[in-house]
């Protein structure tokens, strides 16, 4: 699936990039962000050409970390070879560097500088909507119209067909006299319309059109990676529903070596749309494929949404295991052949 926006940032900024994420999905705008949306066993670096190539925009959430990442100057390279739009947003008051001055224009720089962020990525998502809404490179520089804005272009006129002739009757009116007025041929009658639209409304409430919808799962966020010490880590679902009736979240398992499903009530959630956290632990270093349903006290579930994570074994309470440091961070190897990289 195509997304709109790739989001571009520094691992030391992921909670800011995340809320970003969750803010522009909540428009309707689709992101895509790494490492939730690389597929387990697919090479980073392709993962990435791939999801430039595909996105019609860059945010590039900017602070002095990402200044001076190697990485980000890579991602903004690729975006500016690729014709991608880049809109870079100041977390924090720093110079922009040399090799970013080089790519990025400045009509598209956003300051998010105060807190909270939530105005600034309303006017974030605003920004994107208008410049996609521009030619892009997927229309060949056509601008593709809303149909809802589009002029409406009349039908054309068809002469009527000449009124049937009528043979004469010796009781036909003089052509003086006055014509009773009588409903045309073919024409509804207001009684008709109303009885009409209660069939309609009658179909409606047997099928169940006019019940509330399932709960709708907007955003999951969960850490990539948790360690086997059995210590919490926390996560968040940011949900809507037609009513404030939440009752019970529910995680099945998709792929596990050994973990167990998850289910507790909700019990005081009390609105229509806003976020659940949840906690998550286990003592067994495993890959860990998870999806998370909603549950409203009707019954009805939301979509499942599925999200994965690395259970690595902790680098000081792992005896036996080896480590090797590299220039993409320390890969670890646990005694049970488990592998996994930690990012410096």
């Amino acid at each position: 699936m195509a997304h709109d926006v790739f989001i571009s940032y520094a691992t030391s900024d992921k909670p800011v990039a995340d809320a970003v994420c969750a803010g522009l999905e909540a428009r309707g705008l689709r992101c895509w962000i790494a490492p939730r949306d690389i597929l387990p066993g697919l090479d980073w670096g392709a993962a990435l050409i791939d999801a430039i190539t595909e996105c019609k925009a860059m945010v590039l959430v900017f602070s002095a970390s990402a200044n001076s990442s190697k990485q980000i100057k890579r991602e903004v390279e690729r975006a500016v070879a690729k014709g991608v739009t880049i809109i870079p947003l100041r977390i924090e008051d720093v110079p922009l560097g040399k090799t970013l001055e080089y790519f990025i224009s400045t009509p598209h720089w956003m300051d998010a500088l105060s807190r909270p962020l939530e105005p600034h990525i309303d006017r974030l998502a605003q920004t994107i909507r208008s410049l996609l809404a521009r030619p892009s490179r997927s229309t060949g520089g056509v601008v593709v119209p809303n149909p809802a804005e589009a002029p409406a272009i009349p039908p054309p006129r068809i002469p009527p067909p000449p009124p049937p002739s009528r043979p004469t009757s010796p009781h036909a009116r003089p052509s003086g006299a006055a014509a009773s007025p009588a409903a045309p041929a073919g024409k509804l009658r207001p009684a008709h319309l109303l009885a009409g639209a209660a069939i309609l409304l009658g179909l409606l409430v047997v099928f169940g059109l006019f019940r509330s919808s399932a709960p709708q799962i907007v955003s999951l966020q969960f850490p990539s990676q948790i360690f086997a010490n059995n210590q919490p880590a926390q996560g968040v679902i940011l949900f809507k529903t037609s009513k404030a009736d939440l009752a019970a979240a529910r995680f099945d398992v998709v792929q596990a070596a050994n973990f167990p499903p998850v289910s507790f009530p909700l019990r005081s959630v009390g609105q229509k749309e806003g976020s659940v956290g949840f906690f998550l632990q286990t003592s067994v270093p495993q890959h860990v494929v998870l999806q998370a349903v909603l549950i409203d006290r009707a019954g009805r579930e939301s979509r499942p949404v599925k999200f994965a994570f690395d259970v690595a074994p902790a680098p000081v309470n792992a005896p036996g295991a080896r480590r090797k440091y590299g220039p993409r961070g320390i890969e670890i190897q646990a005694p049970n052949g488990f592998r996994f990289r930690l990012p410096r």
